[in-house]
């Protein structure tokens, strides 16, 4: 009587399963995102390649290691975890983490993983770095607000900060308002490299006499703005007054010695909401200011009438 005969299918199934797998850990192997099968418990029981060289270390090297600890050094999940999510709803997740240990962004898309009887197995995560597209962002979001010669604020900045101080800021607000004298006399007779210098070299003298919680933003050619919220009218007086200093001692010259003059205006209001008018106003100054020069400087250029003896 012959013996029990072998389960040739059963055997066929599992070399199928069995090379099913490899291939599908191949496939993923070839990927440049980190992916990686995580249990409820929050065990990496799986990594491709790319995950594993990221680390630094074979995880599976010992025990499966917990995601968390792992990567962002703590013993309770943070507070934006994609498998928390995906354990909660049951549903994939997509947002963005940023690991400290790799220093790096990273977009994670987690989907749970189900067997035939809708039990939970793991879930899959793919993380894909960001982190130049985050740079690159930043860079546009600094661009966008900042003119691109002094890397002061701009226009755009500007109205969309005195917009937010008329919702939120109680108290009064200050605005000082300067103008570069000479700016199209220097880029017609120097070039515009001189003229450059010139805003340069007038941004520093206003960076150095303000505090670091003031904003300057250059809205023109050759004007620019300072906020001062919660800057009384003695205040922003007492700013002008140390602008002014440093102009008469000729703290920031050009390169050829060449000084600087700045025509100034300035306004307080104890409205916020009455913060644009306020600018209109210490623009105004600052065009009787930039007026009472013009006049000084042709008075002193008119020839001086000869007295008879």
């Amino acid at each position: 009587m012959l013996g029990k005969q072998p389960d040739r299918s059963r055997d066929s199934e599992l070399t199928a399963l069995n090379m099913d797998f490899h291939i599908c850990r191949k496939t993923l192997d070839t990927l440049p995102d980190l992916i990686f099968l995580i249990n409820a418990r929050y065990e990496i029981i799986f990594a491709n390649k790319a995950a594993v060289k990221k680390f630094g270390v074979e995880i599976f090297s010992q025990s499966p290691p917990v995601c968390h600890v792992l990567m962002h050094g703590m013993n309770v999940p943070p507070e934006f975890c994609p498998q928390c999510k995906t354990l909660e709803t049951g549903k994939m997740t997509c947002g963005e983490a940023y690991i400290d240990l790799l220093e790096t962004h990273y977009l994670v898309t987690t989907t749970p993983i189900f067997d035939d009887g809708d039990r939970y197995i793991a879930s899959l995560h793919v993380a894909r770095d960001i982190t130049e597209l985050k740079q690159n962002e930043k860079k546009l979001r600094y661009m966008a607000v900042h003119d691109p010669l002094t890397e002061v604020y701009n226009r755009t900045w500007l109205d969309a900060e005195m917009t937010r101080l008329a919702q939120e800021e109680e108290g009064p607000i200050s605005v000082l308002v300067a103008d570069v004298d000479g700016l199209k006399a220097t880029n017609d007779t120097r070039g515009h490299a001189a003229g450059d210098q010139l805003l340069q070299k007038a941004v520093e003298l206003l960076l150095s006499s303000t505090r670091g919680s003031d904003h300057i933003a250059r809205i023109g050619g050759d004007e620019f703005i300072i906020l001062l919220p919660g800057v009384p009218e003695k205040g922003v007086m007492r700013l002008q007054e140390r602008i002014l200093q440093k102009l008469e001692q000729q703290s920031f010259t050009l390169d050829d010695g060449s000084p600087i003059s700045l025509s100034i205006g300035v306004a307080t209001t104890t409205d916020p909401l009455l913060v644009k008018e306020t600018l209109a106003v210490a623009d105004h100054n600052m065009y009787l200011d930039k007026q009472r020069k013009k006049r000084i400087a042709t008075e002193a250029a008119l020839p001086t009438a000869n007295t008879p003896d």
